[in-house]
């Protein structure tokens, strides 16, 4: 049996941005919080998606078919949070950056990388080089594979365009 034409959405948003936790989902949905979550719980009784703990949230993916391998989770998880991805997606361009390199292009609070920074090295999601002081990804081509299989939702994408615009619109064009 189809499943109603809310549900039937919410299950094609956690299909297409596997990882998002109910919140995203409802704001990707333009649905309340508790009208995502009554669907969800539908989804999950008919075995249609998973639902994974991080510690931090409680993520949805697809039961079947084309859905991120446990190992994966744990990477999409952090790909699916703003700041993590704006981070994630300048060390693939950049490979990489300190401290400043990422406040100053990034346009974020010191605080704001510092605390992030520290929790992506903390999940092994980065690691530091003591002797430059510069950040890499630990597993770049997970990364790429990843955000090139499933991409970000669209306003994230769009915050980050505007974030990458601001970057790339002030360099001279390479001759």
């Amino acid at each position: 049996m189809e499943p109603p034409t809310p549900r039937r959405e919410i299950l094609a948003l956690v299909e297409r941005y596997p990882g998002l936790h109910v919140r995203e989902l409802a704001r990707q949905a333009d649905a309340s919080e508790a009208l995502t979550l009554y669907h969800l719980e539908h989804l999950l009784a008919a075995e249609l998606v998973e639902a994974v703990d991080d510690g931090n949230y409680r993520r949805f993916y697809p039961a079947k078919g084309g859905a991120p391998s446990d190992a994966d989770r744990t990477v999409m998880a952090t790909l699916r949070r703003r700041v993590p991805l704006q981070i994630a997606v300048f060390l693939l361009e950049k490979t990489s950056a300190s401290h400043q390199d990422l406040t100053n292009q990034l346009g974020l609070a010191k605080s704001t990388v510092s605390y992030h920074l520290s929790a992506l090295e903390r999940e092994g999601f980065l690691r530091r080089d003591v002797k430059t002081d510069a950040f890499h990804l630990e597993d770049p081509r997970t990364v790429a594979r990843l955000l090139t299989r499933w991409e970000p939702p669209r306003d994230a994408v769009s915050r980050f365009s505007e974030l990458w615009e601001r970057f790339y619109g002030r360099r001279k064009p390479r001759s």
